[in-house]
């Protein structure tokens, strides 16, 4: 035992122990010893074998420790009606060659069950993680048949590593989500998660970050540098905005993809890593293809597995589903006791076009929640962003044909809906009778 560990233990308030001397005169001692063992009228130089009746007859038991290095344990010393276990241990001192060390019992036998407890608390929680892992779209919430596709995509892509994987939709659909359920579905914890979005950094240090750097590669490379790419060796690249990827990156990037290999900016050694590689953009690549902006060799290699996020609008009712997991995710973090959502707030919900998608909704839930501490979330704790459809309405000079405006109303509400007649009449604020009749009156189907 060394000095350092020593004297932590005998400055410690809930540690009983002891320094003895070759002679079994009493040392130095902590302050729970000292109320343990000893009265006032004891000096330091009290025989030890005299302050605890056990240890009466046990001198040579106690010389022979110092003499071979062996502890010795004598349990049940009962104290102030607890049962204590005593460790007498060699100390690498030869002023205080022993540590006496007292432990109770009962806590000791109580401390390990709690242990057992947790260990096994643990290994159950790693076999539902484990379980969960095999269902690779439970971190998915919604059971609209957009998301149900998604689910089923998903799953059939969660023990495919190899294969590059597409993410597209718009900004806020929860692309990073199903990246992270990807990985995670067939990912052990060591497994690392590198995620970057192409459009938060310069093209001069975008390279660097995403390949390395070897030392003096550029001004103020003092040192080698570890690149995304190789840190996520072994698990999983996402790569955000990939529309946003300068020209000359993606060739470097496509080459990536079809060796497996690279080179550390400056340096003229190759490197291998086993990755697995998910792209997001919230732009048409073909049409970016097209314009001449982003390479089309790229984009055929990243489009072998392309998936579609659907937005918030083409979700049904998912949007309620979300609304109650955001609550109860925001329960626990702002320590609130929010019930749910009033029928009217469900309807202001349903209402809304989501042009922010699932991150709208989120801050939409989280600023609702700051200001209401318990009870239920109504209509006028949501504040919801004002768009296009939402503004006044003002008659043109020349008129309408309001026939016409209501039936391309009603076509616009099934399309946003996804076909979809009761959220389609929500958007309406119709009633389910209601839109019946004008979806029979224009003999919409």
């Amino acid at each position: 035992m060394t000095d350092q560990l020593c004297n932590y233990l005998l400055a410690q308030i809930h540690s009983a122990c002891a320094l003895v001397t070759p002679s079994l005169m009493l040392g130095e001692y902590s302050p729970l010893f000292a109320g343990f063992c000893l009265e006032e009228e004891d000096p330091l130089t009290t025989p030890v074998c005299d302050l605890v009746p056990e240890f009466i007859g046990l001198e040579e038991t106690f010389r022979d420790v110092i003499k071979s290095g062996q502890p010795f344990e004598l349990p049940l010393i009962n104290k102030a009606e607890h049962s204590y276990h005593c460790l007498v241990s060699p100390y690498d001192n030869p002023e205080t060659p022993l540590l006496i060390t007292f432990y109770n019992r009962t806590e000791f036998a109580s401390l390990k069950q709690e242990i057992l407890q947790q260990e096994n608390e643990i290994r159950i929680l790693k076999a539902r993680l484990s379980a969960q892992s095999r269902n690779a779209a439970s971190g998915l919430i919604g059971e609209s048949p957009a998301l149900q596709k998604i689910k089923r995509v998903v799953e059939r892509l969660s023990d495919i590593k190899t294969t590059a994987i597409l993410l597209q939709g718009e900004t806020g659909t929860g692309k990073s989500t199903v990246a992270r359920v990807l990985h995670y579905a067939s990912a052990s914890e060591k497994e690392p998660f590198i995620e970057i979005n192409c459009a938060a950094l310069p093209e001069t240090l975008l390279e660097s970050e995403l390949f390395g750097a070897v030392k003096g590669a550029y001004t103020n490379a003092l040192q080698d540098r570890t690149g995304l790419i190789e840190a996520a060796d072994g698990g999983t690249l996402f790569l955000d905005e990939i529309s946003e990827l300068p020209l000359a990156l993606q060739a470097k990037l496509l080459s990536f993809l079809e060796t497996r290999r690279f080179r550390p900016l400056g340096s003229t050694r190759e490197k291998s890593v086993d990755i697995r590689l998910i792209a997001a953009t919230n732009k048409d690549l073909e049409k970016e293809v097209e314009k001449g902006r982003f390479r089309e060799d790229l984009f055929f290699r990243l489009n072998i597995v392309p998936l579609r996020l659907p937005p918030l609008r083409e979700m049904e009712e998912d949007v309620l589903l979300l609304a109650d997991h955001f609550i109860r995710h925001f329960n626990i973090q702002f320590n609130k006791k929010i019930k749910g959502l009033a029928p009217a707030a469900k309807n202001k919900l349903l209402k809304h076009s989501w042009p922010g998608n699932v991150r709208e909704l989120s801050n939409c839930m989280e600023q609702a929640m700051i200001f209401k501490d318990r009870g239920w979330l109504e209509a006028d704790d949501l504040t919801l962003r004002r768009t296009t459809t939402e503004t006044d309405f003002s008659l043109p000079a020349a008129g309408l044909n309001l026939e016409k405006l209501e039936k391309k109303l009603l076509l616009d509400a099934l399309k946003r809906a996804g076909g979809n007649k009761t959220r389609a009449a929500a958007l309406l604020g119709l009633s389910r009778d209601t839109m019946r009749y004008r979806l029979e009156k224009y003999k919409i189907d």
